[in-house]
């Protein structure tokens, strides 16, 4: 049965307020992404973003990682108002003011800041039914795959009939705060999948990137400003260095329940 029209503006209103953790990073997004297992080496197999309206195979985006889950930057993605960028820049310009004093203003405005990532589309051989996913990396990986693409004998990989499969390797080393994840070719050319029509059900099968890395408005995008600083929401996962950056944060717009989020960012933006 259809949603009447009070009954669909109720749904927008409430999803506006309450924006649901499957948004974003959240469960639904996840089931769509994939990631190397740590301190163990995966094979994989990618191919061309079917839904690109340009000739790369893979999709640039911009996220913002330190608002509770992760989200896509509206400024960098849709040239739109983004508030967490608002926040970021006004931290960031006070502390080029003053440099010294300024160290924590620093560090809260890059940690608020977008990051860019790139996102292709993928297999993992571990999986029977070779299930299309998406895999984020970082430019680092993304300079290595574009380099694979004008290489003379490798420049193919990315073929669903001829290509090549790669071994993705993710490691911590000792002292090092994060893993590193590295991948080579396997020497051997091979399909995507068995048969003509495996592969085109995997092609077809991935789901479109804006359903994985879904674009919040500026009111969701405030709202979650909100869920951050209310350091009680265990809904939200935030780890130490997040939570360093809530405390910061609220120390300085105002440690309160019900954050005016409005009056934050006039506040921010006089002092």
């Amino acid at each position: 049965m259809s949603q009447s029209f009070e009954e669909r503006i109720r749904a927008k209103i409430e999803s506006i307020k309450n924006p649901k953790k499957g948004q974003n990073g959240g469960s639904e997004g996840s089931k769509n992404k994939w990631r190397p297992k740590p301190d163990a080496t995966s094979d994989i197999r990618l191919f061309g973003y079917p839904l690109n309206d340009r000739e790369e195979p893979f999709v640039e985006i911009w996220m913002h990682y330190n608002v509770g889950y992760s989200f896509l930057c509206p400024a960098k993605m849709k040239n739109a108002k983004c508030p967490v960028c608002v926040l970021s820049n006004q931290f960031l310009t006070k502390a080029k003011v003053d440099f010294e004093k300024g160290k924590p203003d620093w560090k809260i405005g890059k940690d608020l800041s977008a990051k860019q990532r790139f996102v292709a589309a993928m297999v993992d051989r571990a999986d029977p039914e070779l299930t299309p996913k998406f895999w984020e990396f970082n430019e680092k990986i993304y300079l290595e795959l574009l380099q694979k693409l004008v290489d003379r004998d490798y420049k193919s990989y990315l073929d669903p009939l001829k290509g090549f499969d790669l071994t993705v390797t993710n490691q911590k080393l000792a002292k090092a705060t994060f893993a590193t994840t590295s991948f080579q070719f396997r020497p051997v050319q091979c399909r995507l999948a068995d048969t003509d029509k495996k592969i085109k059900d995997i092609v077809e099968g991935l789901p479109k990137i804006e359903t994985v890395y879904e674009m919040l408005t500026e009111e969701q995008v405030k709202q979650r400003l909100n869920d951050f600083w209310q350091k009680g929401d265990a809904s939200l996962n935030v780890d130490a260095k997040q939570a360093a950056t809530t405390a910061e944060l609220g120390n300085y717009l105002g440690d309160q329940k019900e954050l005016d989020v409005d009056s934050a960012f006039e506040k921010a933006l006089d002092d």
